[in-house]
């Protein structure tokens, strides 16, 4: 029977390493919307239905029926060189085979990611200039990376991907020509998947003669949650616009199977009960609040600048609990693993041009950068979830024809600041050194037509 406690408790400490919904981890940096993408502010005058999302007050100043497609491309160009580790002090070689560089670092790893990022909106007024209602379907957080299987991290992750999709109804309303606000009410689809090869070490014994040393563990779970944003904008001057945002809490249950795939020397490899199970595992997306402001220099150039700022403190411990299978009844209570998350903010501004020259459509140019803090701290970040501070720039524009088609392309580089972690926690540890940098391109595509609902 040891070897069943050996085994759930090697089980539970394989699959609780999965990242989080926190907007500040992992190589993607979804962005929605040509303001955030091309100017790096959009809270304080998004004027276009990404605004569901960044402050859903500015809703009520699209005018008549919007539609909204937007779709980007990220690729990555980032590595990370794990630092090899013994089981004990005392063991005469390092855990892995794997040759080690002079400087006592694995060799680099470049995962690969290109991803997609979509959404589509629509939004109309409703029997009234001052009402807007809105519909969208959009992913404004996703992570994950593939490392492969033969490489280094294979004990800590060979895939793994996370999202969360939102399908979020709103309305806004303009009571006061300086005063909006707006309320989002949001169904969030959170899925995860990760893939890594068994570690058969508890409490500093191995068990790879019993466990083997290359079977897979593949941890899938998936939950739909409810949350909601609010937004208010005002105009104090005319000029000068301000938006504020609210992002709701939400916690959320990732249930699905947790699978063994039977490697060499895996004892347990007939037993159904050990190797097929299903789990739960517990994490939290916490508020997020924002603040942005754009000011009008003159008729042509607008400056904009926002604040976010991430509640992540309140991400403390990650929960897994077998709730069905063989390690059901061995391990009742599950596992808790200590994620000590603490704050992270987001602080980014651009500018944005509007030609003065006499042109058959019209031009807008857009350029700015952002400053994002990681909300992990060296002992508990895991390669499976990669956590950078982030430097990026961006420029693009859009062109609007005959006031009812609107056409936006912005270009973003993004820099994960190299980190350096020394005092890792985790099983195995995620002693690493990593930077990088990564592209995103994104398209917008806006259509406007009609009044409203109940408008003439």
């Amino acid at each position: 029977m040891i070897h069943y406690h050996v085994l759930s408790l090697v089980l539970l400490l394989g699959c609780v390493a999965v990242p989080n919904t926190v907007r500040a981890q992992g190589f993607i940096i979804p962005e929605l919307g040509i303001r955030k993408n091309a100017m790096g502010a959009a809270i304080g005058r998004p004027d276009e239905l990404a605004a569901i999302y960044h402050n859903p007050a500015a809703l009520a100043l699209l005018p008549g029926t919007q539609i909204q497609l937007s779709g980007g491309l990220v690729f990555l160009g980032t590595d990370i060189r794990l630092k090899p580790w013994k089981v004990n002090p005392t063991d005469a070689s390092y855990y892995m085979a794997d040759p080690v560089e002079s400087d006592g670092y694995y060799a680099r790893q470049t995962p690969n990611v290109v991803a997609g990022i979509p959404m589509i909106g629509i939004s109309t007024k409703l029997w009234s200039d001052k009402v807007a209602g809105a519909l969208g379907i959009y992913v404004p957080n996703a992570a994950g990376a593939d490392f492969g299987a033969s490489e280094p991290s294979r004990y800590h992750i060979i895939d793994a991907y996370l999202f969360s999709a939102f399908f979020t109804a709103a309305v806004a309303y303009r009571p006061l020509p300086w005063l909006a606000v707006g309320l989002g009410a949001s169904a969030v689809y959170i899925r995860i998947h990760r893939t890594a090869i068994l570690y058969p070490v508890v409490d500093n014994v191995d068990y790879g003669w019993a466990l083997g040393k290359d079977a897979e563990l593949t941890l899938e779970g998936e939950d739909v949650r409810p949350a909601f944003n609010l937004g208010i904008q005002v105009w104090p001057l005319k000029q000068l616009s301000l938006g504020f945002m609210v992002l709701s809490r939400y916690d959320v249950a990732l249930e699905g199977p947790l699978r063994l795939k039977n490697g060499s020397g895996l004892l347990f490899k007939t037993d159904p009960t050990i190797t097929d199970n299903q789990q739960r595992t517990e994490i939290v997306a916490p508020w997020v609040f924002g603040f942005g402001a754009n000011y009008d220099i003159t008729s042509w150039l607008e400056v904009g600048a926002e604040f976010r700022y991430y509640l992540t403190s309140q991400v403390e411990d990650q929960v897994t609990t077998i709730t069905e299978g063989g390690l059901k009844d061995l391990m009742p209570n599950g596992l808790v693993t200590p994620k000590n998350q603490h704050d992270a903010f987001h602080t980014g501004g651009g500018f944005n041009v509007k030609p003065p020259w006499h042109l058959p459509v019209e031009l807008e140019l857009m350029t700015g950068a952002y400053y994002e803090t990681s909300a992990s701290p060296d002992n508990t970040v895991e390669v499976s979830a990669p956590s950078f501070d982030i430097v990026s720039y961006h420029f693009g524009g859009r062109v609007t024809i005959k006031k009812k088609y609107r056409v936006s392309l912005a270009y973003g580089h993004y820099w994960y600041l190299e980190r350096t972690t020394t005092a890792s926690i985790t099983s195995p540890p995620t002693n690493f050194v990593g930077s990088g940098h990564s592209d995103m391109l994104t398209l917008v595509l806006d259509m406007h037509f009609g009044s409203g609902i109940g408008v003439k």
